[in-house]
């Protein structure tokens, strides 16, 4: 394991920045999953750890010491790609065996890839060829490999993209318990929110080169320090109503007097912190336009003449609401999220007054 500092790193391809002063610290055993749009830096910021790009500027550090001009196989990092990177020509055993030759007696190196092969559930596949596995099998015998180095760090850039629903799934699981046996430090890019929230102890969310918000997951998510944050993470996306838009929602509420009194700002409800309720008394009104099953849950969009943009609400599936019904809306939170809407930094309450 390994504590990873990161003191104004930046990364510069000429007059293009990619990455601007990143200041970070990750715990010993963490598993912290880096997110953002595309282009925001993720996998420059994964191979600048690895040592697989060098640092325009700032200090890396593991356990204190620094590694700018370390090489990668002396970091004791391990990498998992995306796109497998296996040896075509050499069996799934041998494959896992390949960086441990010579570092080990036989009997000791055998038993290791063994127990490796075991633990990923390849014990079977031990003799095949990559050409002869499927995605999901390759994927495994990446992670096999790098596992059986016992690194102190573990990178993975996107291992699960080219997988099927399933297979992800299936994956990603098998990834966290590894974690959980193993216990390397785990720096995890990703763009999918779901690894990003199930996988996590920290999240890091890049954008534009700069990281947004650095914290637990729940934390990011129901505290996130700006609206990109918000809108970034969630699904589906959190709902923004301007000032006048939130007052028509609330109106029946204690909140709308708070609301009121707000500056400029813009506010937030994620999808289950909106509901249906009947049409007597609503202060609000909306005909659905679009319904999305998913078997034990819905997500309604519904629009009114008084909002500018389509609002989602959560349902469970047994309510029966189809396309063109109207239903009065109301807030399941006493309070929505509030947004400066200049800077777009998240406001606690008092602040935007």
């Amino acid at each position: 394991m390994a504590n990873i500092e990161l003191k104004g790193l930046s990364k510069s391809y000429g007059h293009t920045t990619v990455l601007d002063a990143l200041n970070l610290s990750i715990a010993n055993g963490d598993f912290v999953t880096i997110v953002g749009p595309s282009g925001c830096g993720k996998s420059t910021l994964l191979r600048m750890i690895a040592g697989l790009d060098t640092i325009s500027s700032g200090h890396l550090f593991f356990d204190g010491k620094i590694v700018n001009d370390i090489a990668p196989k002396e970091r004791g990092v391990a990498m998992v790609f995306q796109s497998y990177a296996l040896y075509p020509h050499l069996s799934v055993y041998d494959n896992v065996a390949f960086g441990l030759k010579g570092r080990m007696p036989k009997p000791a190196l055998r038993e290791k890839v063994l127990d490796v092969l075991e633990r990923l559930q390849l014990s079977k596949l031990a003799k095949r060829l990559p050409k002869q596995l499927s995605g999901g099998q390759r994927q495994r015998v990446a992670i096999a490999r790098a596992i059986s180095r016992e690194p102190g760090v573990m990178l993975f850039d996107e291992p699960l993209s080219n997988l099927d629903a399933g297979l992800r799934n299936q994956t990603r699981l098998e990834i966290a318990r590894l974690h959980r046996a193993v216990g390397s430090t785990t720096i995890y890019v990703t763009h999918d929110q779901a690894e990003a929230m199930t996988l996590s102890d920290k999240i890091v969310l890049l954008n534009g080169g700069r990281i947004e918000q650095f914290g637990s997951p729940l934390d990011i998510y129901r505290r996130p320090a700006n609206r990109f944050v918000a809108e970034f993470i969630g699904s589906p996306k959190i709902n923004m109503l301007q000032k006048n838009e939130a007052l028509l929602l609330f109106a029946a509420t204690p909140s709308a007097s708070d609301i009121g009194a707000l500056g400029d700002v813009v506010l937030g409800l994620r999808a289950h912190e909106l509901e249906a309720v009947p049409l007597d008394g609503a202060s609000l009104k909306a005909r659905v336009s679009v319904v999305e099953e998913y078997g034990d849950r819905a997500y309604i969009y519904v629009e009114t003449e008084k909002f500018n943009t389509l609002l989602v609400m959560e349902m469970t599936a047994m309510e029966d609401v189809k396309v063109g019904d109207v239903v009065g809306l109301a807030p399941r939170v006493p309070e929505p999220l509030v947004f400066d809407l200049e800077s777009g930094a998240r406001l606690e309450k008092g602040q935007a007054a």
